[in-house]
């Protein structure tokens, strides 16, 4: 998509050049799509087949989502997890939602005001607009904060834009009296300021709480998670789980059915395939057709897989439990609930 992106943007700055760049793109870029279709069967990554074939978009989601997704682009509450503590999180969150208001009605203003002279500007509109829209009406999966810096910065540019022409004058007439307001540029530099505070203000908690992740789910969990399971399992085995990048790394080697299939060809094959909606979807799916020799459960999947699949606790025992001290990690005024990752049961099959 960046790669897109920047065609798009030589093609409407300087299309003379075009041919040229996208000849030495091909050099760099050809090797990967002739060895990708080799190796895999095909150059589109397999990451992105299996996050977009296991989610179905309605209109009610879209709805449900859009103030989330809108909430994505804002400081402090751009991550779900986040909890500020105490009484305070009232107040934040009107904050950081007159903010968000602020910085859509900036982002159109400056839209419109540049849309008559600078075309540039417009193509960074018209990527963020795209963008913005194809995420709410086609992916069939949240797009996590990890995904959006590429667009928040077109977004603050946009802004940029607005806050830059936001030097006017309002003249309000009532008879035969009128009123003249002018917006200053200090204005302009104060309402900058307030913006980049807000999200300079989390970071300090920000850091604090990653380095506790770190310890405490990263090292704690997951990598040992991923180490016992490379002991556990031989070379035949296989297992069923979600979070596939530490404990994957940590147990290479071993045949791993992630969900949704990021890893794993045979889980997006699975499933895609028709399951009574007994089995339900999600880790169950993937037991129910797979029969893993482990499955290595969250304990609010251990209730939901046992709910769909009723012979689970016959066909599998549970041969450990890994998890952290810590199910929510604090910091200043936030506090990251992550007590779903916390803690992880590994079943063998009986």
């Amino acid at each position: 998509l960046p790669c897109i992106c920047i065609g798009v943007w030589l093609l409407f700055t300087r299309p003379k050049c075009l041919p040229k760049i996208v000849l030495i793109a091909l050099v760099i870029y050809l090797p990967w799509i002739i060895f990708a279709t080799f190796y895999y069967g095909s150059p589109v990554p397999n990451t992105i087949v299996a996050k977009s074939s296991n989610f179905h978009v309605t209109v009610s989601w879209m709805a449900d989502y859009l103030p989330a997704y809108i909430m994505s682009y804002a400081p402090i509450y751009e991550w779900w997890f986040w909890v500020v503590s105490g009484d305070k999180d009232i107040y934040l969150k009107i904050i950081c939602t007159a903010g968000v208001l602020i910085e859509i009605v900036l982002l159109i203003w400056g839209t419109i005001c540049e849309a008559s002279r600078n075309k540039k500007l417009i193509l960074i509109a018209i990527v963020f607009g795209v963008f913005f829209w194809y995420n709410l009406l086609f992916v069939h999966n949240t797009y996590y904060m990890w995904y959006l810096p590429p667009f928040t910065a077109l977004a603050a540019i946009l802004v940029g834009a607005g806050l830059n022409n936001t030097n006017f004058r309002v003249k309000v007439s009532a008879g035969l009296h009128s009123i003249s307001f002018r917006f200053k540029p200090t204005a302009n530099i104060i309402l900058c300021a307030l913006l980049i505070g807000l999200y300079i203000f989390p970071l300090p908690s920000l850091f604090s709480i990653e380095k506790q992740h770190q310890e405490f789910i990263e090292d704690g969990v997951r990598k040992k998670v991923g180490e016992r399971l490379a002991l556990l399992m031989s070379d035949d085995d296989t297992v069923v789980l979600e979070p596939l990048g530490y404990i994957g790394y940590y147990a290479r080697n071993r045949t791993i059915y992630d969900f949704p299939g990021l890893g794993s060809k045979i889980a997006v094959q699975s499933l895609a395939k028709p399951k009574s909606s007994s089995v339900g979807g999600f880790l169950s799916a993937l037991i129910y057709d797979l029969k893993p020799t482990f499955a290595c459960l969250r304990p609010g999947e251990y209730d939901y897989v046992r709910q769909r699949i009723s012979d689970f606790d016959v066909n599998y025992h549970l041969i450990e439990t890994i998890e952290s001290p810590l199910t929510k990690l604090h910091s200043g005024f936030l506090t990251l609930n992550y007590n779903g990752d916390s803690c992880f049961m590994i079943f063998q099959r009986k």
